[in-house]
């Protein structure tokens, strides 16, 4: 997935309280990424560091194996028929690549990955069995 919108046209203020409202604290939830790593970066704010030019990384999942929590407050047991290829694991979650630039924000799927002793972010084509829960969740800040 990867969606542009308006900075006028989203809530931003409401999806960065659901997702840290997700991951108990906005330290967790949003982490800045720079070169394919993440960084820890307790110092600043989410809303901080999307102004100041950072991509931040927003966790969307938690869980492994078959059962995920969503920050859209839903849970998705994967199916013995899902055989897609993806990271399932509790060293991985799914989330957006968030970039504020010229007043739009861009949201691109993405997965944080944890390997060894480095946290990397990588953008995917699409969510894979959390896509259409993701695209919701960004429809849903849209601001009214």
């Amino acid at each position: 997935m990867q969606a542009t919108i308006p900075l006028k046209d989203f809530d931003l203020a409401r999806f960065i309280a659901a997702i840290a409202t997700f991951c108990d604290g906005p330290d967790l939830a949003f982490q800045c990424v720079d070169d394919g790593f993440a960084i820890y970066d307790p110092s600043t704010t989410p809303m901080q560091k999307l102004e100041s030019g950072q991509s931040v990384f927003a966790r969307f999942t938690s869980g492994e194996g078959e059962r995920f929590n969503l920050a859209d407050g839903t849970q998705l047991e994967l199916s013995d028929e899902f055989d897609g290829e993806g990271y399932f694991d509790d060293s991985s979650c799914y989330g957006f690549v968030v970039r504020l630039a010229d007043g739009q924000l861009t949201f691109e799927s993405a997965v944080m990955r944890d390997e060894r002793e480095e946290t990397i972010v990588f953008e995917v084509d699409d969510g894979g069995p959390f896509e259409a829960a993701m695209v919701q969740f960004i429809e849903s800040m849209r601001a009214s």
